[in-house]
């Protein structure tokens, strides 16, 4: 995408947050995330939006029908709405990133990574993100994977902190006081 695509996309987004920053929640954030990856692989979608034989009245039901699939909040389908009736729809994928980028950026939102040895349940991610919300006082993302290379472990990790507690840790740290 050029240069004065992303320019514009950004001023959508900017005056979007300006009226719906304080509806957003962490949720509309994954949501709009969501939304920009599937737009961004099927460009087709914002052209057809565009197409000028499709009536207002059916560009208006899809556009609904796309903020429920996407669990966007209602007040995503203004802005949505704006970019077709401005016919921009293939600028739609840029749109939300940019609104996903800039929330992220205001309501201060970083990015956990969490890798695990095995599987982690429900009960398990619920534990480890209250522990990790109360010592960085942040809002956090999480995004979980299953690392084999942990024994028996559990390593987590911001853009400010690093936590883990594994066998392999443990290992690595005997090693190093063996080495001495």
């Amino acid at each position: 995408m050029d240069k004065g695509a992303i320019i514009l996309a950004r001023r959508y987004a900017r005056a979007y947050l300006d009226l719906f920053f304080d509806t957003l929640t962490i949720t509309s954030y994954h949501s709009f995330e969501r939304a920009a990856d599937i737009f961004l692989k099927n460009a087709r979608i914002g052209f057809l939006l565009d197409l000028s034989v499709m009536s207002k009245e059916l560009k208006l039901k899809e556009i609904h029908r796309i903020v429920r699939a996407c669990g966007l909040p209602e007040s995503s389908g203004k802005i949505i709405a704006l970019v077709v009736e401005h016919k921009r729809g293939s600028l739609l994928g840029e749109v939300f990133t940019q609104i996903a980028d800039l929330y992220k950026r205001l309501a201060k939102i970083d990015e956990c990574q969490v890798a695990s040895s095995s599987v982690l349940s429900d009960q398990e991610k619920m534990s480890i993100e209250r522990c990790l919300q109360q010592q960085t006082e942040a809002t956090l993302s999480f995004e979980y994977r299953v690392n084999p290379n942990l024994i028996a472990g559990i390593c987590c990790q911001t853009s400010t902190l690093r936590w883990e507690d594994s066998v392999d840790k443990k290992l690595r740290r005997l090693e190093q006081l063996l080495k001495r």
